[in-house]
């Protein structure tokens, strides 16, 4: 079976609270046209190839990565007889889904071959996965296991611009309640003003509760952002743990010129939101 699995945004991420050891979210998650390529061999014995022309990527690290997965959650178990193929064209460590896309494709290849698992099962493998099975505006909630529409039916561009390095989503989360404890203020932001904004066709108020912990983590973050609301005149934002920036562009925008002056960036790409999650 070959699948695709798609990227997504996260418009606006907001920390609700906790629940056991996951903190709970309030996310409007989009996905867009930017997918890792994954193809599944019933046949043993189990093999792992990965191709990626991403800068910065490191293939042993995600292998790993992804075979702990396998071994550690029996949703996966028939992958062990499996022949698996990869081309990686989404950034790891990006926020951009790059590590559960992948994901998605073995559980959408192992719910294709007769196994079940709830949203609460698929959000303790990743808190991305059960959002990235379905993909398209979405709003999410809880550990990652609540879904819902969010009621866009709108197409937008973005450009998505990752810095050197990423950042590694627990050490970002835990840096969070360091910061809360030591008196910074918790965002006051909604995502509902960001979907009013998109429907309603005004300035969209894209936050991310992680960023100044994520900016701290990776120095090369702040200097980014800056650099690229100078070129563009317009706010950048960071989606989902970090490091990547993105910021809304139109469809015809030469964005290739205006970054030649920006520096400090290992990816970039133009992409537009699609209603899509996993397809074959």
């Amino acid at each position: 079976m070959k699948i695709k699995a798609f990227a997504k945004l996260n418009l606006g991420l907001k920390i609700t609270g906790a629940k056991g050891a996951y903190h709970t979210l309030d996310m409007l998650c989009a996905s867009v046209n930017l997918c890792d390529e994954v193809e599944i061999i019933p046949r043993p014995p189990f093999s792992l190839e990965v191709e990626s022309n991403v800068a910065d990527f490191n293939k042993e690290r995600f292998k790993s990565y992804l075979t702990e997965k396998i071994n550690k959650y029996a949703l996966f178990g028939s992958l062990l007889n499996s022949k698996i193929y990869i081309k990686k064209n989404i950034p790891s460590g990006a926020g951009l889904g790059g590590g559960t896309a992948v994901l998605s494709a073995f559980a959408f290849y192992a719910m294709n071959s007769g196994e079940t698992a709830s949203n609460e099962e698929l959000s303790k493998i990743s808190s991305d996965l059960p959002y990235m099975l379905k993909g398209g505006f979405k709003r999410v909630k809880g550990t990652g296991d609540i879904i819902e529409s969010a009621g866009i039916d709108k197409e937008l561009s973005f450009l998505v611009v990752k810095p050197l390095g990423g950042v590694d989503s627990g050490a970002a989360f835990l840096l969070y309640d360091e910061m809360v404890k030591e008196g910074r203020a918790k965002s006051e932001n909604k995502i509902e003003d960001i979907i009013r904004a998109i429907n309603a066709g005004g300035e969209i108020p894209f936050f991310n509760d992680l960023e100044p912990a994520a900016a701290r983590l990776n120095k090369g973050i702040s200097p980014l952002k800056d650099s690229l609301e100078k070129a563009f005149e317009r706010k950048a934002f960071m989606t989902g743990s970090g490091s990547a920036l993105a910021l809304l562009t139109s469809g015809d925008e030469d964005t290739d010129e205006i970054l030649k002056s920006v520096e400090g960036y290992a990816f970039a790409a133009k992409v537009k939101t699609e209603n899509l999650g996993v397809i074959f």
